[in-house]
């Protein structure tokens, strides 16, 4: 039996700061790539900047939203322990998506944004779930098993 999952719909909650985009794509179609990212943005100035450039008609939100559909979302997170450090999340639809995306003049503009802003930006890295080896096809195998057992 298969489920229909809801599309992805923007939500905010707790402390989060500033920016969930969300396009309308169906969780059941992809394995998502997620690129994270650390922003140390030590002056006070360029925190301001920084914060204003992801809340509503900002410019790191408006350039995210010129990536959709690819660009799914992104989080962005501040630390609790330092004023000055940051954590984005982007949810790209797939890994290829996300490399597309790399090379892109909207991608471009918004590192040299994000460079101008940021004492520091240290790219942790992409990363899938599920893992590689767990298609959406064999995920709905082993689904399509487990309801004929």
């Amino acid at each position: 039996m298969t489920h229909r999952r809801p599309p992805i719909i923007g939500r905010m909650t707790g402390q989060r700061a500033g920016l969930v985009i969300r396009s309308k794509t169906t969780l059941e179609q992809t394995m998502f790539c997620y690129y994270v990212r650390l922003y140390i943005v030590a002056d006070p100035e360029n925190g301001s900047a920084f914060r204003a450039a992801w809340q509503d008609r900002g410019t790191c939100r408006e350039l995210c939203r010129t990536l959709q559909p690819n660009l799914v979302a992104v989080d962005l997170l501040r630390s609790l322990n330092s004023d000055s450090m940051w954590l984005s999340i982007e949810f790209w639809l797939n890994e290829e998506a996300h490399l597309h995306a790399r090379n892109l003049p909207t991608r471009i503009t918004l590192n040299e944004k994000l460079h101008a802003m940021c004492d520091s930006i240290i790219d942790i890295g992409a990363f899938t779930f599920p893992t590689r080896v767990e298609s959406v096809e064999q995920i709905r195998v082993a689904e399509a098993r487990a309801a004929q057992e």
